[in-house]
């Protein structure tokens, strides 16, 4: 095994709490309505989504004691039907993939409808930065 050398930093960012909201809670709502099971599937980015559990991560990984931060955000939503774009292009993809089609148009049009009587026009994409120098 090589010496560890001095220096070098490890950064890492993750989305913070709410991430997507609200429609992440139309999203989970209308996919439990087809298929209850996929509504408590595992999804790794909400481990880790505020300052104190990224500090752990680090800390249990070895990687020393990180600056952390905290930076809220919001992403414009110009037409609710871009919700489902969105969907498409995340993680939640893989729980649409698990739909049949008829199960998954119902799950997009519910929630496009939900956007739509909420006035929902943008979503939370906060993020958490942290960063350790390794000395």
């Amino acid at each position: 095994m090589a010496p560890r050398s001095p220096g070098g930093v490890l950064g890492i960012t993750v989305w913070g709490p709410q991430f997507l909201e609200p429609a992440t809670t139309a999203f989970r709502a209308a996919i439990g309505a087809e298929r209850p099971d996929l509504v408590d599937n595992f999804h790794p980015w909400t481990r880790v989504t505020d300052e104190t559990a990224l500090a752990q991560l680090f800390q249990q990984a070895g990687a020393g004691t990180p600056t952390v931060a905290a930076e809220p955000g919001t992403q414009p939503l110009a037409d609710p039907q871009d919700w489902w774009t969105i969907v498409l292009g995340t993680g939640y993809r893989a729980t649409v993939q698990q739909l049949s089609p008829a199960q998954a148009q119902r799950v997009r049009t519910a929630n496009i409808e939900w956007l739509h009587q909420h006035h929902v026009r943008e979503l939370h994409t906060n993020v958490v930065y942290a960063q350790s120098r390794r000395t």
